[in-house]
Order: C-alpha cells, then structure tokens, then sequence
C-alpha cells in the first residue's frame, strides 16, 4: 500500500507537470502568434519545421515539413546558416544575421537566427524573419545617386566638394584635386580648414550660408593663393547639412 501511495502521488506530479508545461507552451505560442513578424522554430538534426507562428504561416503558406519548404526550395538551401549556429562541441555560438531574396514573392528578407534548447529539451534553431524589401530598394536608390553624383563629379570641370557642417570632406572630384593639389585619398576624412587655410575657422557659417556666389581667396597645396568663385548650396542627408 506505501509504494503504491508514493506512485500515484508520483503519477500526479508527472500529470501536473505535464499540465504546466502545456500551459506554458500555449501561452508561449500566443505571444509568438500575436507577433507581426514571422517566427519559427527548426529541429537543428532533422530539419523539420517544430512552429510557425501566424504571420509566418500567411506569409508562406506553410508551417510543417522541412525547413527549406519555407523558403520555397525542393531541397536542402546551399549555404545553408545551420553550421554557423553551433561550434564543434554544439554549443550556440550566438545570433546570426543573413539576407535572402524569394524569387517567388520577389522580397527580400531579413533572417535573425539563434540555436537553443527547446521544451523537450531539443537542440532548435529560433529564427525571426523580417521583410526588408523596402530597406533594399531605398539602399539601391541611394547606391544608384551616389554613382551618378560620382560620374557628374567625374567629368566635371569645376571643383565639386561635399563638407559637413563641422566642415569635414566626405566628396572631392578630380577636378578639386587639380585645383587644389590634393588627392581625394588625401583629403577625405580632413577639415576643409587643414587643407584649405583660409576655410572659414566656423565652417558653420558657411553651411548655412543661403544658396549663392561668392568670390574667395584659396590656398594651394604648394602654398600660393589664388582667387576662386564659389557656389555654395545647401543639402540635407539623414537630417545631417
């Protein structure tokens, strides 16, 4: 009669176990599941798909199988993250961050991958996924303007720099350097007043100059001076003139 008091107390702990993992695994899912970023969770040995929270499963229409099928391939990716995620004694080696593009949904996404015991105590990889099809079309754009600024600048005859408003040079076309002696290599980086000795000494004035012409006197590399006209204008990156 005792062991068979202690087993049943037993089997009633396992059960009320049972019921607190369940009920922590429902509310753990609910959290993921009201999330509007895609959330999965990957068996790290057999590569099934264990979750797919709600947005996930919307985006990709899928939520069980192999994890490949969530990126629209019939088979193992190539260059798969997998190995990158643990170290040779299968311990985490920390989040990891990787972009794709999905030929089929024509988006770019965002991967944040990291490896960690699940509830039953499996080795998973939780990834979030995140769409950044937006942020690479805006950083094509920008890379698309910077070529063009620089092959404006490139075949230009007249001297274009770029300075900010503690008057640090961030452009220098070929043409300044052949006014000025100096390099693009040499001078980006550097202040307009090391270069330049007569640059204003509060390169925020002239930041702030209102677009107009004005006739100034520079200092070559080799020391001489000579007069120049200089258009100023005004331009606004990331909140920064």
């Amino acid at each position: 009669k005792k062991h068979f008091a202690e087993y049943k107390r037993l089997e009633l702990d396992i059960q009320l176990l049972e019921k607190k993992l369940h009920e922590e695994h429902f509310r753990f899912e609910l959290v993921l599941n009201s999330l509007q970023t895609g959330v999965y969770v990957i068996d790290i040995n057999s590569l099934n798909i264990i979750f797919a929270n709600k947005a996930l499963k919307e985006l990709f229409e899928i939520s069980t199988g192999k994890c490949w099928k969530l990126f629209g391939q019939d088979e193992p990716c190539v260059g798969c993250p997998n190995v990158k995620l643990i170290d040779y004694q299968g311990n985490s080696t920390g989040a990891y961050i990787w972009e794709r593009y999905d030929s089929k949904l024509n988006k770019w996404f965002e991967h944040r991958d990291l490896v960690m015991r699940w509830l039953d105590n499996r080795l998973v990889k939780v990834g979030i996924i995140l769409d950044i099809t937006n942020r690479k079309k805006m950083e094509e754009e920008l890379q698309e303007h910077k070529i063009q600024f620089s092959n404006i600048g490139a075949y230009s005859q007249d001297a274009i720099i770029l300075v900010d408003s503690h008057g640090v040079i961030s452009f220098w076309n070929s043409a300044a350097e052949k006014i000025f002696g100096w390099s693009e290599k040499e001078v980006i980086g550097k202040t307009m007043k090391s270069i330049i000795n007569t640059y204003p000494s509060d390169p925020l004035n002239i930041t702030k100059t209102p677009e107009k012409m004005i006739t100034w006197t520079a200092l070559h590399r080799d020391g001489r001076e000579f007069p120049i006209e200089l258009s100023i204008a005004r331009m606004k990156f990331k909140d920064k003139c």
